[in-house]
């Protein structure tokens, strides 16, 4: 979807692939107290992710509270060039067969090709969150993919994970690969 107004998501189970892209300035999209499902290995295996939230910028905001992320194979929550995106106090649990999963993915790169404008950054806040693993060693809790080699550095805002109250700080199974990847590929957007 593409909204135009503020957009108020709770208690629902969604299978599948959500995306939210583009919203209009000033609007705020909150997601709390919901499921989302990968449904079983086939299917999750063919999910880009479970949520996208996609081109949140002009002043536009996103809240994820309270949510479960179940059975995905690929990434739980992918935040893709946006910025004002809070992720609070949701559980991550991947396929238990899942090997190369990320829980949270903050790219600032979209799944396209060529350049883009100069407009797009990352801002993100990851507090209180648990970091279920998949397959024993494999998979990483959060990735930072820096992809836009115009805008540098890509994510000019505050990144936060975690904090200093015992509420905000992130869960992680000692199973998982990696805990937090930063990853600083630069070049064009379609490199």
């Amino acid at each position: 979807i593409e909204n135009t107004a503020d957009l108020i998501c709770d208690d629902n189970f969604f299978t599948g692939y959500v995306l939210v892209t583009y919203p209009s300035a000033g609007t705020t999209t909150t997601f709390t107290y919901n499921t989302f499902d990968g449904y079983n290995d086939q299917v999750a295996a063919n999910l880009t992710a479970l949520i996208e939230l996609r081109a949140f910028n002009d002043n536009a905001a996103a809240l994820l509270q309270g949510n479960e992320f179940i059975n995905y194979k690929n990434i739980g929550l992918f935040s893709s060039a946006s910025r004002n995106i809070t992720v609070l106090e949701n559980e991550f649990s991947p396929s238990d067969s899942a090997t190369e999963f990320i829980s949270i993915y903050a790219n600032t790169k979209l799944f396209t090709a060529g350049t883009q404008n100069t407009n797009y950054s990352n801002q993100i806040d990851i507090k209180g969150n648990i970091f279920n693993a998949g397959l024993d060693s494999m998979g990483a809790a959060i990735v930072f993919g820096d992809h836009y080699g115009v805008t540098s550095p890509a994510f000019e805002d505050t990144i936060t994970v975690g904090g200093p109250n015992a509420a905000d700080k992130n869960i992680f199974d000692t199973n998982y690969k990696y805990y937090i990847v930063l990853d600083t590929l630069s070049g064009p957007s379609n490199g």
